[in-house]
């Protein structure tokens, strides 16, 4: 049997019979065999220390450590920057975005991928986007609606925290508060883009009204690598040579479960 390699909107997949569809191909002899792993192509655009703009894709791993990094931001997503609001997708490394905690910060890496609608092999909410309507948590937060991609973190601070955690805020999966009124899946009719901003520190971004947290790995075992896919992963960063280069994190981070249980405090 002859298997045929094919890429839909950036996800390289085998292509043939149900069995493949099941993720089993068969072998010659009708044994099943596992397919490979799912795999995505990821692009950076990034600022050498010339100040050059640099740019480079591969394919790697469909896996949360890799897509955390490049499905944060939906198209439309606005940033203030030293020139005004401006979108997502027409930032470039090099711009100066203003920042929560910092002010204006050089913008070091921009992350993107395809977000694929209802592909069976990915996780399910990789074919989803998160919308957020206007005033959801506040007057002006956000401003207008906002899409998000599936990995976007939230600064979220509450009297719970300091109650439950000793802590006056954490970075949360924006998904955590999905309630199918204010906020809502979105299922893209085609393929889109989403985004990631990366800085030389971690910062808390004010996105359309929003708290939004700038990339960062999270703590080493967090991710999960083995040494050979660590340096696939730190091969998209090339502004950095170890995991630990991105710094500190702002903010700890709460699972979705966490949160729901701050919440209920």
């Amino acid at each position: 049997m002859t298997m045929t390699p094919s890429s839909t909107g950036g996800l390289a997949v085998e292509k043939n019979s149900a069995l493949a569809r099941m993720g089993r191909i068969a072998q010659q002899d009708r044994r099943p065999q596992r397919l490979r792993p799912l795999m995505r192509r990821y692009a950076v655009a990034y600022l050498t220390p010339s100040q050059e703009i640099k740019e480079l894709a591969r394919p790697a791993p469909a896996i949360s450590a890799f897509e955390d990094a490049f499905a944060a931001f939906g198209r439309g997503t606005i940033f203030e920057t030293e020139f005004g609001p401006t979108a997502v997708e027409d930032l470039l490394p090099g711009d100066k975005v203003m920042t929560q905690d910092a002010g204006l910060q050089v913008l070091k890496w921009v992350g993107r991928m395809t977000l694929i609608p209802d592909f069976t092999r990915q996780s399910p909410e990789m074919g989803k986007l998160t919308r957020v309507t206007a005033d959801r948590f506040g007057l002006g937060k956000p401003m207008h609606d906002l899409v998000l991609g599936p990995r976007a973190r939230m600064l979220y601070k509450s009297p719970s925290c300091q109650v439950r955690l000793g802590i006056d805020g954490a970075s949360v999966p924006l998904r955590g508060f999905i309630d199918g009124v204010t906020i809502f899946e979105v299922t893209p009719v085609t393929p889109v883009k989403t985004f990631h901003l990366c800085f030389d520190k971690h910062h808390t971004l004010v996105a359309n009204g929003i708290l939004l947290e700038s990339f960062h790995p999270g703590r080493t075992s967090d991710l999960a690598l083995s040494i050979e896919m660590q340096q696939l992963y730190l091969s998209l960063f090339p502004q950095i040579k170890r995991v630990e280069d991105f710094g500190p994190m702002k903010y700890p981070r709460l699972s979705a479960e966490e949160l729901d249980s701050v919440r209920a405090a």
